[in-house]
């Protein structure tokens, strides 16, 4: 077997060889295939009712089987959506394209990409995204001409948890884009992201047939739009010239093995994924493949079925054969995930054949995946020759990786906490200098105690302080050195204003590693909170050069300076903070407030214009405009922004005030004694109003014939 698996893995290197493309631009026939890749965010492949789920609402799924082919056993390279989105797009191992965690690095501009390579062909492309995970600045976006990434419609203030969009609004996008272009060849992406946690049973569409299992409704709700989309290429004469392809990205854990969501294990809850493509005549209808795939093969699939013949390197392989009956070549696929890596847990490297999967990591483990679906049998000690074959496969296959490092990408202090609103850390991994694969934890003993963290979370985040106290006070007796545990035991502290423990916390992470930014910027926070402003800066600098791109750190640090009374200083950390952070509307507002204190109006007012810009109907930023522009003698203009934060906040007394004061300083006295009669309604006790009142009734008073 060994030596078997070694000849399928050299005759990868071969690649695809053949016609140039900008030959093919002028010998390809004018029928060429429309090409619609359709991706299910977080769908297992064994919750979908053509394959075997009796519980599924999937007919859309089911149909599109049907008179199509569907792969039995495809599985995804790395279990996180953008590493495996990339693989997709360029067939190639997270290795080769350098992509292995969310939010952590931008595919290089040398790699190929599908659709770099159909938008060459002279193939319109189109890209319609439901999260942000997958936004442009992490490199998919190459080679699409329209890449529909936009999340503003569904957030709301300040909130990062609804940076997704429903999979009505996505499929609403994409069959608009598609309509205008029925008479060209097409390359037309669609992610649907409805099966992603948190899992919403939708009643008001399914009433309450998913209430015992919400996960499932999330994966009808794709069926639906997948449904609006088999039925446009219908009504539009488009289905035969069109190559479906319908797969999942990764699966979900939902409590197997201890793993609620996804990206921390290799089992086949998380691995297995659908895989259905469907189209033209050469496509068999109701064929089910047997052998194992990977999604590397997709890439490879597509240009071969269009018979683009382009040098391109790529571990991937076709898998056209297959889609018209033929009987397919078993090859190993290999799987990874570096997730737990980024909690100082050991990694995992994998290896998937036609009947077993090895997982090599602290404690390896070998499946027997036709005996043991549920791979609930470690079979490494029993079977000592299967997992010897199975460890030098997996070790020649990474071997033949040419590594890349993914191209550096920058993600705004809002853009780390949508990354968080969804399940993934988007952080940098601080090593320490003990960090070993042989050495670090093995993750399946710390999924249990992971699993309290995510309920401490849950516990902070509906108020239950105590509990989460608790919570995390078990879980650092388990594990006393879990950075993340103490970090957020030290935060729950903060709030409830026990700012001394919260800083031991802190401080147990820096003995241990003395190189975690986090810890050094909540030490100071806590620092800061008990009047230790000078230790705080120190911290604050201290996390900084660690991070320096921190916005967030920047500005808190700025804070502390001005309460310090070095105003230039926190002038310059105000600037560091929009610097990381173009769009951080509270480094805007207070770098302004502080440019006001500092008598630089005109400057001040930029920095509300840019918040006004950001958000448009921010009350706070109108108001302080109103002020900066009163103060820089321009009272027309601070009366329109003033008279704006009042309709936007009637219950405002500074704005009720400030119009008031504007309005006398322009002479109109009735409507400032108004103003300032509701500003004294609000707050009888400040005496502000009232000595303006009488300035106003004095004015009124020498009008008076």
């Amino acid at each position: 077997m060994q030596q078997r698996n070694r000849l399928r893995i050299l005759a990868w290197g071969i690649g695809f060889s053949v016609l140039g493309v900008a030959a093919l631009c002028w010998f390809w026939p004018r029928s060429r295939l429309n090409i619609i890749l359709v991706t299910l965010d977080t769908t297992r492949a064994d919750h979908i009712g053509c394959y075997g789920y009796q519980a599924a609402l999937t007919p859309a799924l089911d149909e599109l089987a049907a008179r199509g082919v569907l792969f039995e056993k495809a599985h995804t390279p790395v279990p996180l959506t953008l590493p495996s989105h990339t693989s997709m797009l360029t067939g190639l191992y997270p290795p080769e394209h350098g992509l292995h965690v969310n939010g952590m690095g931008r595919l290089s501009s040398d790699i190929p990409s599908l659709a770099e390579i159909l938008r060459n062909l002279r193939y319109e492309t189109g890209a319609f995204l439901s999260a942000f995970v997958l936004n442009s600045k992490f490199g998919l976006n190459r080679g699409f001409q329209t890449y529909d990434d936009d999340l503003s419609g569904t957030e709301q203030a300040d909130s990062f948890v609804h940076r997704r969009r429903d999979g009505r609004a996505v499929m609403d996008a994409a069959l608009k884009w598609m309509q205008d272009r029925r008479s060209r060849p097409f390359f037309c992406w669609v992610h649907l992201y409805d099966a992603h946690a948190p899992y919403d049973a939708r009643k008001s569409q399914f009433d309450d047939r998913f209430t015992q299992q919400p996960y499932d409704a999330g994966i009808a709700t794709e069926d639906l739009q997948l449904r609006r989309l088999m039925e446009f290429l219908k009504s539009n004469k488009l289905s035969d010239r069109t190559l479906i392809v319908v797969v999942g990205d990764h699966g979900e854990g939902l409590l197997e093995h201890a793993e609620e969501e996804h990206g921390f294990l290799l089992y086949e809850s998380t691995l297995h994924v659908p895989l259905i493509v469907a189209g033209p005549a050469f496509v068999k209808a109701g064929h089910r493949v047997l052998t194992v795939v990977s999604l590397v093969d997709l890439m490879p699939t597509i240009l071969d079925c269009l018979s683009v013949n382009k040098k391109i390197t790529m571990s991937g392989r076709s898998l056209k054969r297959s889609l018209s009956g033929e009987d397919l070549e078993s090859f190993p696929c290999y799987a990874e995930t570096d997730a737990p890596f980024e909690h100082h847990w050991a990694p995992l490297r994998a290896v998937i054949t036609d009947r077993y999967k090895y997982v090599q990591t602290t404690r390896d483990e070998l499946y027997d995946l036709i005996d043991d679906p549920g791979e609930t049998r470690n079979l490494t000690q029993s079977d000592e020759k299967e997992r010897e074959e199975l460890a030098a496969t997996l070790g020649e296959m990474i071997a033949r990786f040419v590594p890349r490092v993914a191209g550096s990408v920058h993600l705004t202090t809002k853009e780390q906490g949508i990354l968080a609103s969804l399940g993934y850390t988007g952080g940098k991994h601080a090593a320490r200098a003990d960090d070993s694969e042989k050495t670090l934890p093995d993750v399946k003993d710390m999924m249990p105690i992971y699993n309290m963290v995510l309920d401490a979370k849950n516990m902070m985040a509906s108020g239950q302080a105590t509990d989460a106290t608790e919570k995390l006070h078990a879980v650092l007796k388990l594990a006393p050195h879990y950075d993340e545990a103490s970090i957020l035991l030290g935060d729950v502290l903060m709030n409830q204003k026990k700012y001394s423990e919260a800083a031991q916390n802190y401080e147990a992470v820096l003995a241990d590693n003395s190189e975690q930014a986090m810890a050094h910027a909540h030490l100071a926070s806590a620092l800061a909170a008990q009047g230790r402003l000078q230790d705080a800066v120190l911290h604050f600098r201290r996390a900084l050069k660690l991070d320096s791109e921190g916005a967030a750190w920047h500005l808190h640090l700025a804070q502390v300076l001005s309460s310090l009374g070095d105003f230039q200083e926190a002038v310059a950390e105000y600037k560091e903070a929009i610097r990381c952070d173009p769009g951080y509307i509270k480094a805007h507002l207070e770098l302004g407030n502080l440019l006001i204190h500092l008598g630089k109006n005109e400057e001040a007012i930029l920095h509300f214009e840019a918040a006004l810009k950001l958000h448009p109907d921010l009350s706070i930023a109108h108001l302080n405009l109103g002020s900066a522009l009163s103060r820089a003698g321009r009272n027309p203009e601070a009366l329109v922004h003033t008279q704006k934060a009042v309709d936007l906040d009637p219950e405002n007394f500074e704005a009720r005030f400030n119009l008031g004061t504007i309005l006398l300083i322009e002479h109109r006295v009735q409507e400032a004694i108004a103003q300032l009669e509701e500003a004294i309604r609000l707050k009888p006790d400040d005496p502000r109003p009232r000595k303006t009142m009488e300035l106003a009734r004095a004015a009124l008073k020498s009008k008076t014939p």
